[in-house]
């Protein structure tokens, strides 16, 4: 076996048995334990922070422990028939609001195992035989009616080992000759042959460029190596793409949407004395988002990843080219185990966590030296823990922020919505208004029940802004995806 699958194997048997465990387990007391409610600990007493908070310079300030804002949202509408009528459509893995319409990716599987299949496939790609017909494409084309949707994408694109479509964003080429305007770029997953990146400039018509036929093989040319796509950001001139990677995730780019580089890896930015502990148990740059953090109007690049013993987070600086460490090791616990999202929000960077055994954290930058912007632990801090209101709540999954102005910038009554992974109970929705204050929109303590229809849907996997509405897609194991609008 190669050393990359051996360390895939000894990661995923630890998050299969915590994901069998957890799922096994019974639903989480509804009640915090006698003696202990919000914010304090078994003893009665308020938490503080702690002496060895002083020491690691790791922002301790108290994380809000229960809801005090209203929800936002009161109305949710189902868009689609579970699955788009086929429940091997688990998940609505990726989405993008593309010239008016929304589309989404799907994650395709014909076996209710579905994530545990999943884990699976990552031991030995043969456990996936058969299992799936290729990731779809579907698009909404709203209307009078609604509920109309289309079928863009089928089979994996032609290939049934493209099981889920797992990013999609929508980048302008400004090279591009003649002009054909923005087109949707997409990025597979695909755990035996390595990851493939897909464009269309309509819709309709798609084509891939990366991967078979390609200028550059599955995988950047790495095959299975980089399994799959796990971030996408457009860049200005240049779209970024990070990659799942059993040795370390790496970043690639491109500036015209065929021909592509690799701008950095974990691997090149822990190659120190110490660099093995940083590499030991990466596996992908996770996600990627632009962010001003230091007030001097150019925006860095912000990269987290996931780790076996706590994730990182690096930041970029165009001007100098120099890349730097700005988190590490989870920032407060080694078992923050990924960064699932960076959201810019109300002037700060909000990283939402995973966290297997004790529910997400939420941390949101707050430099001590603002000048200086981000640099180690000490400049986040803490605002949600355990959760939230369940520590079921493994994954912050998603992130959005919601309603935007015209063009695009936050509004007075914005705020951060994110959506979880809960296996026992059903996803919830919580949202963070600019003052702070946290509400669950969806899930126990609100109006909607967890998972809105079933506690089947698990996870809220993506979200989109649409016609001044909130477009939901969901997750589940033993049921085809839900789509819902929210307002």
């Amino acid at each position: 076996m190669s050393k990359s699958r051996c360390v895939i194997v000894a990661v995923v048997l630890v998050t299969a048995l915590l994901l069998a465990l957890f799922a096994l387990a019974p639903a989480l007391a509804d009640e915090p334990p006698a003696g202990e409610g919000p914010g304090e600990s078994a003893t009665g007493q308020e938490a503080q922070p702690t002496a060895q908070a002083a020491q690691d310079g790791v922002a301790r300030t108290q994380a809000v422990t229960e809801a005090a804002a209203a929800p936002a949202l009161g109305d949710f509408q189902a868009i689609n028939l579970p699955g788009f009528g086929n429940t091997d459509n688990r998940y609505s893995w990726s989405m993008v609001v593309f010239k008016g319409k929304v589309y989404v990716g799907t994650w395709n599987l014909s076996t209710s195992l579905g994530l545990f299949q999943l884990i699976l496939g990552f031991l030995n790609p043969w456990f996936l035989n058969g299992v799936s017909s290729g990731t779809e494409v579907w698009r909404y084309d709203g209307g009078p009616l609604g509920r109309t949707w289309t079928r863009v994408v089928s089979g994996g694109l032609g290939d049934a080992d493209n099981i889920g479509l797992r990013n999609m964003t929508v980048w302008d080429d400004p090279d591009d000759d003649p002009d054909r305007g923005p087109a949707i770029y997409g990025t597979t997953i695909n755990l035996r042959d390595g990851l493939e990146v897909w464009r269309s400039f309509d819709g309709t018509n798609w084509e891939v460029v990366v991967g078979r036929g390609a200028r550059i093989g599955n995988g950047f040319g790495h095959g299975a190596s980089n399994e799959s796509g796990r971030a996408m950001l457009a860049v200005g001139d240049h779209l970024y793409v990070g990659a799942m990677r059993a040795q370390g995730g790496q970043v690639w780019r491109t500036a015209n949407g065929v021909d592509w580089e690799l701008v950095t890896s974990v691997q090149k930015l822990e190659s120190g004395l110490l660099g093995w502990v940083y590499n030991m148990g990466s596996l992908a740059m996770a996600d990627m988002c632009l962010f001003d953090d230091d007030g001097d109007g150019e925006e860095e690049l912000f990269v987290g990843t996931w780790r076996l013993f706590g994730f990182s987070i690096y930041k970029h600086d165009f001007a100098s080219g120099k890349w730097s460490r700005v988190a590490e090791f989870g920032i407060r616990k080694g078992s923050n185990i990924g960064v699932h999202q960076l959201v810019p929000f109300n002037g700060r960077i909000w990283v939402l966590t995973v966290n297997f055994s004790s529910g997400f954290d939420v941390y949101a930058s707050k430099p001590a030296n603002p000048a200086a912007g981000i640099r180690n632990n000490a400049d986040w801090e803490l605002v949600a823990e355990k959760g939230f209101t369940d520590a079921g709540n493994y994954y912050a999954w998603e992130g959005i922020v919601y309603p935007l102005g015209a063009d695009g910038e936050e509004l007075p009554n914005s705020r951060l919505f994110i959506g979880t992974f809960n296996l026992s109970r059903g996803f919830y929705l919580y949202s963070v208004t600019k003052d702070g204050a946290w509400a669950v929109e969806v899930g126990r303590g609100s109006g909607v029940p967890n998972g809105i229809s079933t506690p089947l849907n698990y996870g809220v996997r993506t979200m989109a802004r649409y016609q001044d509405k909130l477009v939901i897609g969901c997750a589940g194991m033993l049921k085809g995806t839900d789509v819902y609008l929210a307002w």
